[in-house]
């Protein structure tokens, strides 16, 4: 069931009705969740919640096993080692399927491999559960039941893509009380969600998908457009799925950590980490960079360790060379960053760091979405094969508005401050009318199908 369903609109309201008045009086609201969480993942694929399952089970024996030890770094080592193991089991199961054929083939040996579905959100689902498995470590006494654990990990409004909630964030709200939480702000956040994924990313994506798909056939202006297009719109569509879920774990009672924070205003590359998807960010400095030695050792290491840390967020998006040439790139841009700052190179104004961090985070983003090397080498080469300014009236109308949209863009982080503003003042009785009132204009003007979800495959 799709987050962006009629159907899911329904299910949230009867559920949300149920939550706040049997699963309130009754105590019995982390049930509640639980079964939400497993219907609406198994409602995918009923192997991904048989999964979910087997997996929560592993997660909750594990914590009790490291919990009833000593301080003997080996059961956390040997649980999360095995979670990451299933992790990378189930994202590289397209090349270990592809590469052992191969050898049977090679040995004369006739089989067929069957194919496996990456379970959606098993990323964000197993980063939850290591910060779970190293916060009962460094505290034995955190370790909580298998209901407690099954509720953490399905919880559904962050499932699927996130944000990453450690768990000590989750849990000490999930043992408070809870109350609904600011309906003013989630009407807004739901409004702005819908906005940002139906209108501005679906067209967006009906602009570029065409032409980054084909590079060779269109002119550098053409594909420079399209590129920011593709990043403008892999934005819209991934932060209005958290401003979305954000709203639902609000009327739920939960807040959820931030994920964003304006990342097109970065002012360099290591700003841009600062506010781009801040819970992955968060995770690869506190469980990959900082055990690596962080920046408290040489100069030389520090960079490595900087390396490291991107390259391996770039694997986390899938195991293939473009997503380490994407990683290394950040990286790189990262590490530049850090030596300026110690020997002081260079210096140039806000708006000009502005600009260039966000034409090289652009630029990121050709390996990022190409499916191979070669097809993001094929977009570089077209660029400056094809170098003319020529482009359809299509294009340069894309140009202008994405032009004043980058302009505008530093004014618009208290959008949401002002929009809640103006909702509060909103007489009661008239809530409800003026949110059915923008969601179903927002619906009725989206062009094209429903888009899908880009950081869902990941």
């Amino acid at each position: 069931m799709s987050y962006l369903s009629f159907e899911f609109a329904v299910f949230f309201t009867l559920f949300v009705s149920v939550y706040w008045t049997l699963g309130a009086r009754f105590h019995c609201q982390r049930g509640l969740l639980i079964l939400a969480g497993f219907s609406l993942y198994g409602s995918v694929n009923v192997w991904f919640a048989v999964l979910l399952a087997v997996y929560s089970v592993f997660i909750y024996s594990a914590g009790r096993w490291i919990a009833s030890g000593s301080r003997s770094r080996w059961p956390a080592a040997v649980a999360i080692s095995l979670a990451v193991l299933n992790l990378a089991f189930f994202k590289n199961f397209a090349i270990l399927r592809e590469s052992l054929g191969g050898t049977l083939t090679s040995l004369g040996v006739s089989s067929s491999i069957p194919d496996i579905i990456l379970p959606v959100g098993l990323s964000f689902y197993t980063f939850a559960s290591i910060t779970y498995l190293v916060a009962v470590y460094r505290d034995h006494e955190k370790a909580r039941s298998l209901p407690d654990v099954a509720c953490y990990l399905s919880f559904f409004p962050a499932i699927i893509m996130g944000p990453i909630i450690p768990s000590d964030c989750f849990f000490r709200q999930l043992d408070g009380k809870r109350e609904i939480g600011d309906q003013n702000r989630a009407a807004v956040l739901v409004v702005l969600a819908i906005f940002k994924i139906m209108i501005c990313a679906n067209c967006l994506e009906n602009y570029a998908d065409n032409i980054l798909s084909s590079p060779e056939s269109y002119s550098a202006l053409t594909l420079f457009t399209a590129i920011n297009a593709y990043a403008v719109e892999l934005y819209c569509n991934f932060s209005g799925f958290i401003n979305l879920v954000t709203a639902a774990a609000l009327i739920l009672g939960f807040t959820l950590p931030e994920n964003f924070n304006m990342p097109y205003t970065a002012v360099s590359v290591q700003d841009f980490w600062k506010r781009w998807h801040m819970t992955l960010c968060d995770f690869i400095m506190r469980y990959i960079y900082f055990p690596l030695g962080g920046s408290r050792c040489s100069m030389g290491r520090t960079i490595f360790n900087l390396f490291a840390a991107f390259i391996i967020s770039g694997l986390w998006h899938g195991c293939t060379l473009n997503f380490v040439i994407w990683g290394a790139m950040h990286g790189a841009g990262v590490a530049f960053n850090h030596i300026n700052r110690k020997l002081s190179l260079i210096s140039v104004p806000s708006w000009l760091g502005r600009l260039l961090t966000y034409l090289y985070v652009t630029a990121a983003w050709i390996p990022f979405r190409a499916e191979s090397p070669e097809e993001a080498w094929s977009f570089v080469r077209a660029f400056f094969t094809n170098f003319s300014l020529e482009a359809s009236g299509q294009t340069l109308t894309v140009l202008a508005v994405l032009s004043v949209w980058w302009v505008v863009y530093p004014w618009l982080g208290g959008a949401v401050g002002r929009l809640v503003s103006w909702q509060e003042r909103v007489p009661l009785a008239l809530k409800p009318v003026t949110l059915t009132a923008a969601v179903f204009v927002l619906v009725s003007a989206m062009p094209g199908t429903m888009p899908g979800l880009i950081y869902a495959g990941f």
